[in-house]
């Protein structure tokens, strides 16, 4: 993964995550050859870090001024992070 900055330090930063997600399908039966049509998703979110381990990253993309509740919550694990960007907001 590449680090615009130390991750650290955007703890409670506005950021773009640009992550893998898994592509998944059991619904039902499948015939073999869609197996093999099937790729990972790309994806992008935005919010604010809250959290970041070995392990995982956290980020929130709604919250309330008083910083007390949250909502549009991501855990990502960290293996699917391919980049953090701080995204400086205009006053």
């Amino acid at each position: 993964m590449q680090y615009t900055t130390d991750i650290d330090s955007l703890i409670e930063k506005l950021v773009w995550i640009e992550w893998v997600d898994i592509c998944g399908f059991s619904d039902s039966w499948m015939d073999i050859k869609d197996v093999y049509e099937q790729r990972p998703h790309y994806c992008h979110s935005i919010g604010r870090l809250k959290e970041a381990t070995e392990e995982y990253i956290t980020i929130v993309a709604t919250w309330d001024e008083a910083g007390t509740i949250v909502s549009d919550m991501n855990c990502i694990p960290i293996g699917c992070v391919t980049n953090i960007t701080q995204i400086e907001r205009k006053k």
